[in-house]
């Protein structure tokens, strides 16, 4: 079950991811992250932010995760290969990365997932690291303990866990006000946005990270709402919104279900 992993192409080992140019830098944003518990399980991963890399897979940046006899394994999961070490283009104000665990003990066990180490900007009091449980819908901040967890038996689990890196001025979306006039919320995958003093919101435009548009509508209504079922939770969204008063308003949002 743990041994069926895609390989990177070409050959790779351990001796090779651990000198990769991410292991080896000394500059970029890096944390290290454990699983274990009290009775010996240990596995770890890198996650780092370097020039050079990209968010795909760099046979000069990344590693595979090798299943050994370690009872527990944990990885970080790009294009379907599971990493012991995973470099990334440079760090934008909010990271979302999949990761992975695998047991091969059979009965309830109980593990933890915490940092180890933090360099560069990732050190910073406005950077937040949250690991996300999609399987409880919790999460914990890792900068203020480890998150304990149990799994019931054998296997691979790998679509329970997120990392999350941002930047605390991205506002996250459940309710909010753009300003004191735009209120904004967020519920059961509808985004529904009115004026607290019922001026008309003539456009409202949301773009991601890479410009592409999201929402484009022309509600001309002072509440209106919109179906968001579509958009990956965690998304970044920059806003742009016009009222009736040729007012313009901009502002970068996380989307959170």
């Amino acid at each position: 079950m743990g041994q069926n992993i895609k390989k990177i192409e070409g050959t790779f080992n351990s001796d090779q991811f651990k000198k990769t140019k991410l292991s080896k830098s000394s500059e970029s944003d890096k944390i290290w992250l454990n699983l274990h518990n009290d009775q010996g399980a240990f596995s770890q991963i890198l996650i780092g932010f370097i020039e050079g890399a990209t968010n795909g897979i760099d046979r000069d940046y990344d590693g595979t995760r090798f299943f050994g006899d370690n009872p527990v394994a944990f990885y970080s999961i790009c294009e379907d290969i599971k990493l012991a070490i995973q470099g990334r283009d440079l760090r934008t104000e909010l990271e979302i990365i999949p990761l992975g665990v695998y047991t091969s003990i059979n009965t309830d066990v109980n593990l933890q997932i915490s940092i180890d180490e933090l360099q560069g900007q990732l050190t910073n009091t406005n950077i937040e690291i949250i690991i996300e449980d999609q399987l409880l819908g919790i999460q914990h901040d890792l900068k203020k303990g480890s998150y304990s967890f149990n799994l019931s038996s054998e296997g691979s689990y790998d679509d329970r866990f997120n990392i999350s890196i941002k930047e605390l001025n991205v506002l996250n979306i459940d309710s909010f006000n753009i300003d004191d006039n735009l209120i904004l919320k967020h519920y059961n995958n509808q985004l529904n946005v009115r004026t607290k003093d019922k001026k008309i919101i003539s456009s409202f435009k949301a773009f991601d990270c890479m410009g592409r548009t999201i929402i484009d509508v022309d509600p001309n209504e002072d509440e209106f709402s919109v179906s968001t079922v579509n958009i990956k939770n965690g998304t970044v969204l920059i806003l742009n919104v016009t009222v009736s008063d040729n007012l313009y308003l901009s502002k970068k949002i996380i989307l959170l279900n």
